[in-house]
């Protein structure tokens, strides 16, 4: 069949990229040490696939799960009751 268009990004990859970006989101400027325990760093794709973007380094950065997701806000309001 047809390669899928969106592969995974390997192992190596996402380490360069957080490594590049100082394992800081792009989005919101938080250190992977200043992230709330249900959020965690990813890479995201400055040009999506579906718009024709690609897995290159140059095309990757680091978000964290929050800003990935959407808008923190949003995100988080479910645990705003909870306490840690």
């Amino acid at each position: 069949g047809k390669p899928s268009a969106r592969s995974a990004i390997p192992p190596s990859t996402r380490m360069a990229v957080f490594e590049r970006d100082g394992f800081r989101c792009l989005y919101c400027r938080r250190h992977a040490d200043h992230l709330d325990d249900y959020e965690h760093l990813v890479v995201d794709h400055r040009i999506a696939v579906a718009n024709g973007g690609n897995g290159a380094e140059d095309n990757l950065v680091t978000a964290c799960s929050s800003c990935n997701a959407g808008k923190a806000a949003k995100a988080t309001s479910r645990f705003d009751g909870e306490k840690g």
